[in-house]
């Protein structure tokens, strides 16, 4: 058995055809456990990230990362939103020979939830993109302001 804690656990949850069904029930209900105390684990990690970021600069480069400290924000499309009709009418618009009109740009405006909403904002400007999404930032449970969390920058030259 190594000491290496990855090899341990892959060595201990490898399921193999041997196995019986309670055997990879317990295995099952052990990598939730692993998976959620990981995740806490990463909380509380990002959190301690977040305050040594804020104590020392705001910023750090790891390889070529840059972190920095931002809020935790998602984006919600607004309920009337239709982002496609927009989307569409702002790329193809026959009158308009500034506009892209090539599905590639488009297809960079997607992603599993229809939407990437960076590269929707990007596209067609802050004022058009704040009628079809609202912006949520979570709150800190515990002081009820807006969460902090560490951001990944975009790599240098990137806009």
């Amino acid at each position: 058995m190594t000491s290496n804690l990855p090899a341990r656990i892959r060595e201990e949850l490898a399921i193999t055809d041997e196995w019986t069904p309670d055997q990879v029930a317990a295995a099952r209900m052990r990598m939730d456990l692993i998976m959620r105390e990981l995740r806490e684990f990463k909380s509380g990690f990002d959190d301690g990230f977040v305050e040594w970021l804020e104590a020392n600069g705001g910023e750090i480069e790891i390889g070529k990362d840059r972190y920095y400290v931002g809020h935790q924000t998602r984006y919600k499309l607004t309920p009337e939103t239709t982002p496609l009709a927009v989307l569409l009418t702002l790329m193809f618009d026959l009158n308009d020979s500034s506009a892209p009109g090539d599905f590639t740009t488009l297809q960079d405006t997607l992603s599993t939830s229809a939407f990437r909403p960076a590269a929707v904002r990007n596209l067609v400007g802050l004022e058009k993109f704040s009628k079809l999404y609202d912006t949520i930032t979570k709150k800190c449970p515990k002081t009820g302001k807006p969460k902090k969390v560490a951001k990944l920058a975009p790599p240098k030259g990137i806009k």
